[in-house]
């Protein structure tokens, strides 16, 4: 996954937006160096760390972005009975109503109003692949209902993919399988996957002097679109492109390790990927991706940092 917050500038915020690192299951923090806007986690592997428990929930790790606000750790409902699919979008879900969590006494570092009642109010797009896996966004703003500065205080835009990862031996198998194709002079040895994409913009909280009676414009719906991808498993390399008619094309390429992979963008080597081989035979290959003009996408104002993130899903073919 990948949490990004925006921030303006006002009473316990500065002008901010960065999404710090791509987050895997297992992934925590029991240690931060630095303080206040510096403060950063020391990431660590912990077993028993569950980010990811199920297609319905996710773990909301603000705290690996801004260890000194968000203390500990919320789960988060993704998935809901009310749910409408989107029209055109092959198969993607969208929350028919807002969900909420809320943060108490979140620290701001004002000493006038040195902790805040901070709530959540959030939006999720996912979609479904054969129960193998998943790939979605929940986004939505951060408010101070009561008080000192009452208003819309930052912005979440969060991508994931979460699946049964492939076992390893089926790796082997596929990886075997090319070899023996190439070998042979049956193919190439590629493995061409096709599907979906998503793709989404407005990361950053717009500029003004937001309350809770003068509300921001919303973050817009992540888009849909396709994608394809060549997949060489002998070379452990992968390379793919999503394409969002005239909005945008991005190239995907990345190193496969495991059944994970991860990379940066081919052409303006702006564009963080990460993602995994999912279902038997890695029939499936998922994964989500960031734009990082700069390590963790780290900006001020709208236009700068990260300005849009996204998923993909694709099927061998």
């Amino acid at each position: 996954m990948s949490n990004t917050l925006s921030s303006n500038k006002g009473l316990g915020t500065t002008d901010a937006i960065g999404f710090r690192q791509f987050v895997a299951d297992k992934d925590t923090f029991t240690t931060t160096t630095g303080s206040g806007d510096t403060m950063a986690p020391v990431m660590i592997t912990d077993p028993n760390a569950n980010n990811m428990p199920s297609y319905n929930q996710m773990v909301l790790r603000l705290d690996i972005v801004k260890p000194d606000k968000f203390i500990g750790v919320k789960t988060i409902d993704l998935v809901a009975g009310t749910d409408a699919a989107i029209a055109g979008s092959n198969g993607f879900m969208k929350s028919t109503a807002p969900k909420t969590v809320t943060y108490l006494n979140a620290p701001t570092g004002v000493s006038i109003s040195p902790t805040a009642d901070l709530t959540l109010s959030y939006d999720s797009v996912y979609k479904n692949f054969d129960s193998q896996m998943q790939i979605g966004h929940y986004y939505g703003d951060i408010t101070k209902l009561t008080g000192i500065s009452a208003g819309a205080k930052s912005r979440l835009a969060s991508v994931y993919a979460i699946g049964n990862g492939t076992a390893q031996e089926d790796m082997d198998y596929v990886k075997a399988l090319s070899q023996y194709n190439i070998e042979q002079g049956v193919n190439d040895g590629i493995v061409k996957y096709k599907g979906d994409a998503t793709y989404a913009t407005g990361l950053h909280l717009p500029v003004g002097n937001w309350t809770t009676t003068n509300k921001p414009k919303a973050m817009p719906q992540p888009i849909t679109g396709t994608s394809a991808f060549d997949v060489n498993f002998v070379a452990s390399k992968l390379t793919g492109n999503l394409d969002f008619g005239a909005v945008k094309q991005i190239g995907i390429s990345a190193d496969i390790s495991g059944n994970t992979f991860k990379g940066t963008s081919p052409n303006t080597n702006q564009v963080q990927v990460s993602g995994g081989f999912y279902g038997e035979d890695a029939k499936f290959l998922g994964g989500i991706y960031q734009e990082d003009k700069g390590e963790g996408g780290l900006g001020t104002v709208d236009g700068t940092g990260t300005t849009f993130q996204g998923t993909f899903g694709a099927q061998k073919q």
